[in-house]
């Protein structure tokens, strides 16, 4: 990846490519990162890691009928479901039954 020139003037700097930067900071197994690796590398397994954390809190699909019906109350679904909304139902209920 070479880099495009922004809108800031850095003339003194010279456009150089993400494969020839190298990280020499420590290993980060949890990341899979090494020293060594470029940050074309890092940059990659960043973003698809970013990628499946992204599609693990994909709720859309989730059918949450049975949570919207405790209670004895019919609550309506909600129209974008997402996982902070899935959550507020689930806190409503439980208030519900523990009252």
């Amino acid at each position: 990846m070479i880099p495009s020139k922004s809108n800031l003037s850095k003339e003194s700097c010279s456009p150089i490519s993400s494969n020839c930067v190298i990280w020499q900071g420590p290993d980060i197994p949890c990341l899979n990162l090494c020293n060594g690796d470029t940050v074309s590398d890092i940059l990659y397994k960043l973003a698809e890691d970013y990628c499946k954390f992204k599609e693990s809190l994909d709720v859309q699909d989730l059918d949450i009928t049975d949570l919207l019906s405790a209670c004895g109350t019919n609550t309506p679904a909600p129209q974008d479901k997402s996982i902070v909304k899935i959550l507020e139902i689930i806190i409503d209920k439980i208030n519900c039954l523990s009252n």
